[in-house]
């Protein structure tokens, strides 16, 4: 096998682990942002109006038909707001267990994710190990197209667009030269990041202020629910809360390692680049 096609089967590897990566990645997003979302219509949307407020069109001592009607769907509605539908096993889960199938899930993708990470790194640096004695227009090649494959990590001295040719890529040792803008969407990426930590957090607090201040819809008095509770329950649902509260240490754990790998992956890049030729300033 002859060099070219060498490096075009090392660099779909890169490719097909960046994917993974990536589908890790938008998965345990998406999952994190129902998760949240479910915990929301639970205990704070405005649907459960009707439910809560015992609010019934009713006028003169006779009720209106086709408002009640309306009031009894848009309970029914908000009652299935409240689970939580995960189609590829045909499966439901409620609100009140979320803190320990919803944070359970979001703990196996991110682990999935952490794998897929390690694996694009491990990649990254057997593969410019490998050509750090190749020829230098190879090498510059191999550096913008490992770039482009990766979703996180960034090296360019500036975020600003490119106006005018040529386009000098100029590498950063550091931070990047940009404005405010650029600095706050930088900094959306790593909340982004831990956007299923939040979630996790997100479900204890929420549940723990509807053990004490939040009215329950499912109770006469719309009271918060802990004094209505046997002792059993209340053991159960604080053990399912110190549960999710572990689990949700283990992911963020786990996301920390994911930003450690990819900060590992723009050394990598810098060091590669470095060895190639000395940063260029950037005018752009």
């Amino acid at each position: 096998m002859n060099e070219p096609e060498y490096l075009k089967l090392r660099m779909e590897s890169l490719r097909d682990a960046a994917s993974r990566t990536r589908l890790a990645f938008i998965v345990l997003t998406t999952a994190a942002l129902a998760v949240m979302v479910t915990a929301w219509n639970s205990y704070l949307s405005w649907c459960d109006f009707p439910a809560y407020e015992n609010v019934w069109p009713v006028r003169n001592g006779q009720t209106l038909t086709a408002l009640a009607a309306v009031h009894t769907a848009q309970i029914d509605k908000w009652i299935s707001s409240r689970w939580l539908t995960v189609g590829p096993l045909g499966i439901q889960i409620g609100s009140d267990d979320l803190a320990v199938w919803g944070s359970l899930g979001l703990a196996m993708i991110a682990i999935w994710f952490l794998i897929g990470v390690r694996l694009e790194n491990h990649i990254v640096a057997w593969l410019l190990t490998d050509t750090l004695e190749s020829d230098p227009q190879l090498r510059r090649e191999i550096f913008v197209g490992i770039l482009s494959r990766l979703l996180f990590v960034r090296v360019t001295q500036t975020d600003a667009p490119y106006d005018r040719l040529p386009a000098k890529l100029a590498v950063s040792e550091g931070a990047p030269h940009t404005s405010a803008f650029y600095t706050f969407f930088r900094r959306s990426a790593v909340w982004l990041l831990f956007l299923p930590a939040a979630a996790i957090l997100l479900i204890i607090a929420l549940d723990v202020a509807s053990w004490h201040f939040i009215g329950s819809a499912f109770n006469i008095d719309h009271v918060p629910i802990w004094n209505k509770l046997s002792g059993d329950r209340k053991f159960r649902a604080i053990a399912m809360d110190v549960f999710c509260a572990l689990v949700g240490i283990f992911v963020t754990i786990i996301l920390i390692k994911v930003m450690q790998f990819e900060e590992a992956t723009r050394a990598l890049l810098r060091a590669y680049w470095r060895s190639l030729e000395s940063p260029v300033k950037s005018d752009v």
